[in-house]
């Protein structure tokens, strides 16, 4: 993580956002008043996604026990009929996390 003081930051914010947002490396910035971090909106997003996957009991273990299914067995996200809303966000949620992870996917039933 790159640390720079406010004053740097300031001066150099354009080329430090840059340098955030396309690394995906975080910023640390120092003032005299304490420090702040700097995320890139992707990082942050996973990050939110990573808290509230934490936040809902047995989604988890879910998610672990669909990483050990065999591909063969995985159904396209894009052949997914989803029905009501609680699916719909829990199916999303699977989707978009075993798809960044590289694996496929299996919906519970």
């Amino acid at each position: 993580m790159t640390t720079v003081s406010v004053t740097n930051f300031r001066k150099n914010i354009f080329s430090l956002l840059s340098e955030t947002i396309s690394h995906n490396a975080p910023l640390h910035v120092i003032t005299k008043e304490g420090s702040a971090v700097v995320l890139s909106e992707e990082d942050y997003n996973a990050l939110q996604e990573t808290l509230y996957i934490s936040s809902v009991p047995g989604l988890r273990d879910t998610i672990v026990e669909a990483m050990d299914t065999p591909i063969e067995d995985c159904i396209n996200e894009k052949l997914v009929v989803q029905v009501g809303q609680k699916t719909k966000h829990q199916a999303k949620i699977k989707m978009v996390y075993l798809t960044r992870l590289g694996f496929g996917l299996e919906l519970a039933a």
